[in-house]
């Protein structure tokens, strides 16, 4: 168990040392606590993290893609719409065109969020801290991973972040 100094700073990294053991550093360098010691970070195999790999690559592309598919529909809807609205659009298809954009945004909006989640991964691979939870210091489950490659916390700790943003929201 990591020492509460370095949770207190939020973030905590693996640092790789001697041996095959992992020191736990915050973000600002210090040093906090030791995590462990074995093959690395994650205990997945090189084939199983290069399968990762492939699956967080892809995911990207396919996001890209759909980004640029939606943000083609949005321009789309602009140049279809006249300058002046209502003009010459009955008021339901002016109604449907704005409904329409709005839920393009949203999606698009949703798509970068997990966009930035894959390429936060990718670059936890290159930097050797994928599979540790980026808000307590320990390995995030092999299944889990294997599920949502994307994901930077363990379930314990996604779990007190979904309440903490759900009481946020509440307010």
């Amino acid at each position: 168990m990591l020492p509460s100094a370095a949770l207190k700073g939020g973030t905590v990294l693996p640092v790789p040392a001697l041996a095959g053991e992992y020191w736990v550093r915050t973000r600002d360098g210090a040093i906090v606590g030791r995590l462990g010691t074995g093959s690395g970070p994650t205990t997945m195999d090189t084939a199983k993290m290069e399968s990762l790999r492939g699956t967080l690559l892809e995911r990207r592309e396919r996001i890209e893609a759909e980004l640029d598919q939606m943000g083609d529909e949005i321009r789309s809807f602009a140049d279809t719409q006249e300058p002046d609205v209502g003009a010459k659009n009955h008021m339901a298809d002016d109604g449907t065109n704005v409904f329409e954009t709005e839920r393009l945004a949203t999606i698009s909006d949703d798509l970068r969020d997990v966009l930035a989640q894959v390429n936060g991964a990718l670059a936890r691979m290159e930097d050797g801290t994928f599979g540790i939870c980026q808000r307590c210091g320990q390995r995030v489950g092999e299944e889990r991973l294997e599920a949502f490659p994307h994901v930077a916390f363990c379930i314990e700790c996604q779990t007190i972040l979904e309440r903490e943003h759900a009481l946020r929201a509440g307010r």
